[in-house]
C-alpha cells in the first residue's frame, strides 16, 4: 500500500523458545507522530497511520475505509472510546 509517511523494512522474529527464525515478515515504520494535547490539529486527509505519544496507533478516515475492505480482519474503535 502507498501510505503517507510510511516505510517498511525487512525484519526477522526469532521465537526463543524453539530458537526458530522467521524472515519473511516486515516492520512498519511510521514518521507521523503528535501528543495528545495536539489531536485537535491533526491533519486526516489521506490515506495515513498517525501514532499518539509514541504509542497509540490511528488511522485517517480514508485508510479505514480501505483496510476495512481488505482480507484482513481489522477492529476499529471511534475517536478515544477505547481509552479508559
Amino acid at each position: 500500500m502507498d501510505i503517507e509517511r510510511v516505510s517498511y523494512e525487512p525484519t526477522t522474529i526469532i521465537d526463543r523458545s524453539s530458537n526458530e527464525e522467521y524472515s519473511n515478515y516486515v516492520k512498519m515504520v511510521i514518521t507521523q507522530h503528535f501528543d495528545s494535547d495536539q489531536i485537535n490539529d491533526i491533519d486526516l486527509d489521506g490515506s495515513r497511520f498517525l501514532v499518539m505519544d509514541k504509542r497509540y496507533l490511528f488511522v485517517s478516515p480514508e485508510l479505514k475505509s480501505i483496510l476495512e475492505k481488505s482480507k484482513y480482519q481489522f477492529v476499529f474503535t471511534k475517536g478515544l472510546t477505547g481509552f479508559g
